[in-house]
């Protein structure tokens, strides 16, 4: 394997592993995007948007990996380590919450009614606008979904999160 490919390998492995995982290993260390990013030297907006969800570490050079394991006290392997912790079997984080961050306000608005709808639900009470709550979040996930503001995985777990669908 030339050393270019090995190279792009690395960056890879690097960058499934490391995929959305910042915000949990901030929170473990007790770190704020502010700090990670005076102590990183990594400007507030990427380290932000990493976190948000904005940006995915795979679009982060390698330089940047190790300059945000290093603020965090740690080797780019051990924060590798650290972020392996927090993901699944199939590479993907745990915690799929992610993927309410940065959502379009077309659909964040449509869920916060979905939820005051369900929470009516499941107390017992009576919600007319039940159903035109769940059809608008249901139109705007797809709309997003279709305009690829939000990707497939996204809108699969909004879906399964907030209308309480079965997805696969």
């Amino acid at each position: 394997m030339s050393r270019e490919k090995s190279s792009m390998v690395r960056y890879t492995k690097i960058s499934e592993e490391l995929y959305m995982s910042l915000e949990t290993l901030l929170k473990r260390k007790n770190i704020t995007v502010y700090e990670l990013s005076k102590s990183s030297g990594v400007p507030y907006t990427t380290v932000a948007d990493l976190v948000k969800g904005k940006s995915q570490i795979d679009g982060c050079s390698v330089k940047t990996a190790e300059a945000l394991a290093s603020a965090i006290n740690l080797s780019l392997e051990q924060f590798i380590a650290e972020c392996r912790d927090i993901l699944g079997k199939d590479g993907k984080p745990i915690n799929q919450d992610y993927h309410d961050n940065a959502l379009p306000p077309l659909v964040a608005d449509s869920i916060e009614r979905m939820k005051k709808s369900w929470e009516k639900i499941d107390n017992h009470v009576k919600c007319d606008e039940w159903g035109d709550d769940w059809m608008e979040l249901y139109s705007n996930i797809n709309i997003c979904e279709t305009g690829n503001l939000i990707s497939h995985e996204t809108a699969q777990y909004l879906r399964k999160k907030y209308l309480r669908m079965e997805v696969e």
